[in-house]
């Protein structure tokens, strides 16, 4: 904001009540809409906009903000810390999220008949709410469907199902290849120019270019053998012990311990 003072630059417009007056930054664009639109406020208003090229999404806090420009950059300074795994993430939510994969727990999800389970916490969440809610806001209009979900994009997504528009090109010379939605398409892409990541089982010969593969990969072809070799392993007795003054926790499972000391000490220090 402090170049746009410079260069007579306005990039965040104010869209209450037709207003169209421009502004130099988020802030000073929030103190307008505070001061001028209060009354009109029937909604929450989002005052910071992505500026970003052709991006323009506008969120409610500065916080949310931050974290959605981090998809448009390619930095991940988050980096694991547990030994042998390296893996680094563009926010601190994305890594605490990966954390819990190191944690040695599967979270189960509690509705009668139903097998699926997680190592995030967070997912079974959702997975109830998706699966299992059925007091649902919104509904497709497409005649004959009785899709119904709580969450806009979801609705978005299943839209497409009903049409055989592909509006979106890949531009990769000789692929011709088309898609009904940019995340397909961005998804696509990665398998003309991402490098193969391989599975990290021992002895395993899979590799893929796409991360959601190698975790159906995972799921399908390891996962009995990843709960099972944890399961043995409760059974031999805590053998890792916190060294920390005054703590007494104690595990069976190296990366637990390390998990243990980020989250309880590390964080705190």
């Amino acid at each position: 904001s402090h170049v746009n003072r410079h260069n007579g630059v306005k990039p965040y417009v104010c869209t209450l009540e037709s207003c169209d007056r421009r502004f130099i930054s988020n802030e000073t664009l929030a103190a307008h809409i505070r001061v001028i639109h209060s009354n009109a406020r029937s909604t929450p208003i989002k005052t910071f906009v992505c500026a970003y090229k052709d991006c323009n999404k506008a969120f409610q806090t500065k916080h949310n903000l931050k974290v959605h420009q981090a998809k448009h950059s390619d930095d991940k300074p988050f980096v694991c810390r547990e030994p042998g795994c390296g893996l680094s993430y563009k926010t601190h939510a994305a890594l605490d999220y990966h954390s819990f994969k190191h944690a040695g727990r599967e979270y189960a999800c509690e509705w009668p008949g139903c097998e699926y389970t997680s190592s995030n916490p967070h997912h079974v969440t959702k997975h109830i709410k998706l699966s299992h809610n059925t007091d649902y806001r919104l509904s497709c209009e497409w005649p004959g469907c009785e899709y119904r979900t709580n969450y806009t994009t979801s609705l978005q997504l299943h839209s497409h199902k009903h049409t055989t528009d592909r509006q979106y090109p890949c531009d990769w010379p000789e692929c011709g290849k088309r898609f009904k939605t940019e995340k397909v398409l961005t998804q696509h892409m990665i398998t003309h120019s991402g490098p193969p990541i391989p599975c990290q089982w021992k002895g395993c010969q899979f590799t893929t270019k796409h991360k959601l593969a190698l975790k159906e990969h995972m799921k399908r072809i390891h996962r009995d053998k990843t709960t099972l070799r944890r399961h043995v392993f409760t059974h031999s007795g805590p053998k890792f012990t916190c060294d920390r003054k005054g703590c007494q926790f104690k595990t069976s499972l190296k990366h637990v311990l390390s998990y243990h000391k980020r989250r309880k000490h590390e964080s705190h220090s």
